[in-house]
């Protein structure tokens, strides 16, 4: 059993530094103190010495030790806060002001209160789920175990639950299933460690402990040694506490080059190269995604000789605090969030793929496809990316320019820890053409699939498949329009490779799929069809491997199977056939019990305690996906009874936070005590009072029923706080009779405490551009005026933008108004969309604000502004900045006139004062930004006008600040004023 876990850390550096990693542990000394009743030769003596001499543990006043002797939580309080304090740990000031238990007062013993301050501060000893420490208590051996290695996590900032869990060993521990659910991993640290006796195998998770055994065991854990993993062929690595890795490295050698790839041989960026004081040279990766990490030197001497290059390989852990590392795009269609750790699928979708909890918006509304308003997200296995395609409007949206995406700390991970809350805005502009990205033949049903690397608009046009033309109205499209199936044509023989060509499509951003030519195993396989396993699967099932995939249906399966018990053949309306979803290799049988003429309970074994039963499989019945049939089969099962209680495994709140949720380790059922009132349930150890139909069954994601539901109220989303269900014996049985045992669980739902200073984001009175923010308090008019705390699209606000305090609350709201000239899109018909970020600003009692992000309204302030003007025959034509929008004025342009001055040396034009002074048209094409007016003389100067010299146009400021009458650009905005072009003639 070998101590070879790696690290956790997310910063890494590697250098010519050396150094050890020495563990921090008591070291056992000869001249320790001797107790009359600990004699040379105790198991525990050595152990007992050292803790003594690093003044851990201590004897009694009469010179004893007594190592027999029950220990109370009390005393493990005392000895790990001891511990702690021999490594340099500080008591906290305030443990007799603020005792961290409930059952403790300021007049408690003075050594329990600082030494369970001290504790419980560092996680180390976290007391009852109701806030008591139950001092006076026996501390068991399951909880003991616990304790030690959080403490050992705490001094080495490690995490060995998560490095244990990650390493296969053999496991001495023979009965870690008596023991509770969070105690077991725990538990199996110390197996691994061998700090249990592996001469004894059982832990007895349930009894308590003596003082001499919690001496050894807390003497064996101090004196574990972890050692960051090396790369044999390299110089040793070191871990020197500061997540530093150093390796020893020519200082002769110059100007190093320095390259790092990821374990899929991805290069990534290396951050820096510097120097320390000691002149060594230190490579720093900064990275959040676990994995293994390849980083190679290369470097020449002032000579010019090449050094060996030399390559290290590192492995970077789980980041203990979950969080996103990134949003990206990956092609107009999709959009990726990457987790640093797995997440809990239902709390990012649902069982439609709807996304929950995160939410993604356009900052700007662009009024066509890319809109996207609804959108499916899908989970990776290892449950770090979500993808998420907008799927609206028949599947046509995309995206396309910028989007606000917002994932909240209801996301959790896999551990039921909430997420570090995010909000940051992507921008989507895919120019990479799509390609070919796989080419595969699926030989149980004949056909071709070809796989491009992002989703496209329809069926390209052209397939061929060794030259000849596959008929388009033959492919059939994935749902998201990145695969293509086709039969195989039957010019194309088994055992052949054939070449595909496909072209003709564009994906969303209208990129044009380049040609690609792939080839294509048509894969054939002679060898026999056979089980290589058979196995009880559990109490009601049994499983059969075989060695390649079947194509057989599962109703075909069973027809072609018959089981025997003592003799007999058991009812097929008694047997359920199904192969495995993921891996058709696999199929289960599940004895049913369903027919009317079963009496027993729904397992093979009957009342016996373990049963051999025969799986007989029909000679021809079953084929595999190459055609090869199974000869006749016989497997023999031994059946062992279920006798084991159904356990919690997990502890949950519900996707819609509505209900806590319960998941045992088996198929449970309800029982007569299946109701409200023998439920406890309690919220931060206030009782919390349910209705009829609290208690309820749910199915897990496999179909079965192992989750047990508590509904306080179905209406009511759950307040945020730690909720505790406590279950009596027997109030849940498994499917074979087995009862559970007491139970008590707790689950947390995130929520704002009451000392936290928060905001919430509004448009002021519904208007676009004048934002609200509230604080739920008092806070300082110099952060809360301040503009650096506030960014629109993750910018700076605009110049102009002016911040005060809400008349009649004039220190929890703060509004702010876009100035002039700051906004291009949007109109106060439609308005556009900007995403506005609070952060920085304190109350005025020192809280910070908790960072949020909010999608508000924003119009166009700014004016279209006249850029050149000419004559073209009659006509006069006017060029602005932007698009204009004269038809908003119907027919009256006199009205457009009125906004301008023209004139020359020869005069300024005035309208006729009767008859029609012009016609106006808008620029023909796409932008407006031209329109072109043509005067009819009549009485007016207008010819006397034009043809003068220094013929200049101004925009007039006709009863509005900066801006003319009545002219507007497309957005509703006045056109800009007092401004003078030279007409071009």
């Amino acid at each position: 059993m070998g101590n070879n876990q790696p690290k956790k850390y997310r910063n890494f550096m590697i250098g010519a530094a050396s150094a050890a990693l020495v563990a921090t542990a008591v070291a056992p000394v000869a001249s320790a103190a001797q107790f009359t009743d600990v004699k040379e030769g105790n198991t525990h003596a050595p152990a007992i010495n050292a803790l003594v001499e690093a003044g851990v543990i201590s004897g009694y006043p009469d010179g004893t030790f007594q190592p027999n002797k029950t220990l109370t939580r009390s005393d493990v309080v005392k000895m790990m806060g001891k511990w702690l304090e021999s490594l340099d740990y500080k008591v906290p000031t305030d443990y007799k002001t603020n005792p961290r238990f409930k059952d403790l007062t300021s007049k408690s013993n003075d050594e329990l209160l600082k030494y369970a301050a001290l504790v419980k501060d560092n996680g180390v000893f976290n007391g009852y789920a109701d806030g008591t420490l139950g001092a006076g208590l026996d501390i068991t051996r399951e909880n003991m175990a616990i304790v030690l290695v959080r403490a050992y996590d705490a001094i080495h900032k490690t995490d060995l639950v998560t490095l244990v869990k990650e390493t296969e060993f053999d496991k001495d521990v023979t009965d870690l299933a008596k023991a509770k659910a969070e105690a077991r991993p725990y538990i199996d640290v110390l197996d691994y460690f061998d700090i249990t006796n592996p001469v004894a195998p059982q832990f007895n998770p349930k009894s308590t402990t003596t003082r001499g055994q919690f001496a050894s065991f807390l003497y064996k854990t101090s004196i574990v040694e972890l050692e960051a993993e090396v790369d044999t062929e390299a110089p040793k690595l070191v871990y020197t506490g500061e997540k530093t890795l150093n390796v020893e490295y020519g200082k002769e050698f110059t100007a190093p080059v320095v390259t790092a790839t990821d374990n899929v041989d991805e290069e990534i960026e290396v951050t820096s190269v510097i120097t320390n004081e000691a002149g060594e040279r230190l490579t720093a990766i900064d990275t959040k995604v676990p994995g293994t990490y390849k980083v190679t030197y290369s470097a020449v001497d002032a000579a010019g000789n090449s050094a060996e290059d030399l390559v290290v390989t590192v492995v970077v852990g789980e980041n203990p605090v979950s969080e996103v590392v990134s949003v990206n795009a990956v092609n107009a269609k999709q959009v990726e969030i990457k987790f640093n750790n797995a997440v809990e699928k239902n709390t990012v979708v649902n069982g439609n793929g709807d996304l929950q909890n995160i939410t993604i918006s356009r900052t700007v509304a662009a009024g066509d496809n890319r809109d996207a308003d609804t959108f499916k997200g899908e989970l990776s296995k290892d449950g770090k990316t979500l993808t998420i395609t907008a799927v609206g409007n028949g599947g046509a949206q995309f995206f396309s320019g910028s989007y606000a995406v917002t994932v909240t700390d209801d996301v959790k991970d896999a551990k039921g820890k909430a997420l570090k809350p995010f909000s940051n805005v992507v921008t989507v502009d895919d120019k990479v053409a799509p390609t070919v990205s796989n080419v595969e033949y699926d030989v149980t049903n004949g056909e071709i699939t070809v796989t491009l690397s992002e989703p496209v608009k329809g069926i390209p046009s052209i397939f061929r498949v060794n030259g000849s033309p596959i008929a388009v109205g033959t492919v059939t499209a994935s749902a998201n329009n990145t695969k293509f199936t086709f039969a195989k044509p039957a010019s194309v023989a088994s055992g052949s490779t054939a070449s595909v060509y496909v072209t003709g499509v564009q994906d969303y951003a209208g990129n044009q799929l380049e040609a690609s030519t792939s080839n294509v195993v048509i894969t054939k396989d002679d060898t026999e069809l056979q089980v290589v396993s058979a196995k009880q699967l559990n109490t009601n099932s049994a499983e059969f491997v075989f060695n390649k995939a079947i194509a057989t249906s599962d109703n075909d399966i069973k027809s072609a199977l018959s089981v025997i018990i003592d003799g007999t053949v058991v009812s097929g309306a008694d047997i359920n056939v199904a192969k495995d979803v993921n891996d058709a290799r696999v199929v289960k049988v599940t004895y049913t019990g369903t027919s009317s003429n079963t009496t027993g309970p729904n397992y093979f074994y009957g009342n016996a305690s373990s049963k051999d039963v025969s799986f007989v499989f029909a000679a021809n019945q079953l084929k595999d996906v190459f055609g090869k049939e199974l000869p006749a089969t016989t497997k023999t099962v031994t059946m062992n009874k279920d006798v084991a209680a159904p356990m919690v495994v997990s502890t949950s709140i519900s996707s819609d936070k509505k209900y806590i949720e319960l998941k045992f380790d088996k198929q449970i059922t309800s029982t007569t005590n299946t109701n409200r009132n023998n439920v406890t349930l309690r919220k931060d150890g206030v009782a919390v009072s349910m209705a009829d139909g609290a208690v309820s069954f749910a199915n897990d994601t496999n179909g079965d029923q192992t989750i047990l539901r508590i509904t306080p109220n179905s209406a009511v989303e759950l307040a945020g706080g730690e909720y505790t269900v406590r279950l009596p014996e027997g109030f849940v049985n498994d499917s074979h009779g087995n009862a559970s045992k007491a139970i008590t669980a707790s689950a947390t739902k995130a929520g704002v405490p009451a000392s936290d200073l928060t905001a919430t984001i509004t448009n002021n009175g519904g208007t676009p551009n004048v934002f609200q923010v509230e604080f739920s308090e008092d806070v300082t008019a110099e952060t809360a005026l301040n503009l650096n705390n506030y960014k629109l699209d993750g910018k700076a606000l605009p110049a102009g933008t002016d911040i005060y305090f809400k008349s009649g609350a004039p220190t929890t709201r703060v509004v702010i108004e876009l100035g002039d000239e700051s906004i291009n899109f949007g109109n106060s018909t439609t308005p556009g969309q900007a995403e506005l970020n609070v952060s920085g600003v304190k109350s005025t009692t020192g809280k910070t604000v908790k960072s949020i992000s909010k999608v508000v309204d924003v119009a166009d302030n700014t004016a279209a502004t006249l850029v050149s003007a000419k004559i073209i025959s009659n006509s006069l034509e006017l060029t602005f900045d932007e698009a204009v929008n004269p038809a908003t004025l119907g027919t009256d342009v006199g009205k457009i006139l009125a906004d301008l001055q023209i004139k020359s040396d020869a005069g300024t034009f005035a309208q006729p004062a009767t008859g029609t002074p012009a016609t106006v048209v808008t620029e023909a094409g796409s932008d407006n930004k031209k329109i072109v007016i043509t005067v009819t003389a009549q009485d007016s100067n207008w010819t006397n006008v034009i043809n003068g010299s220094n013929l200049t146009v101004t925009t007039k400021e006709t009863g509005y600040t900066g801006r003319v009458t009545n002219l507007v650009d497309v957005n509703g905005v006045k056109v800009k004023a007092g401004v003078t072009v030279s007409v071009l003639k």
